[in-house]
């Protein structure tokens, strides 16, 4: 069974990451919520985004973003 499938009715597609200095969740902001969404109904294994000048690499078997520094 394609889990993806079986999911795709019942998810948000909304996408959130966790800010450590506030305790609170915080939603990407809609370009990068797209790209992250696309990317993982296409069953990328990870995507890469950017905020602001930093660049971000999300995994999705692992569900955590890591900052890519070059």
């Amino acid at each position: 069974m394609n889990r993806r499938a079986a999911l795709e009715p019942i998810c948000t597609h909304s996408w959130k990451w966790f800010d450590v200095g506030s305790g609170k969740w915080c939603t990407y902001a809609q370009p990068n919520n797209k790209t992250i969404d696309d990317a993982f109904w296409a069953g990328d294994s990870n995507v890469r985004i950017q905020h602001s000048r930093k660049k971000y690499v999300i995994t999705f078997g692992t569900m955590m973003q890591v900052r890519h520094i070059p």
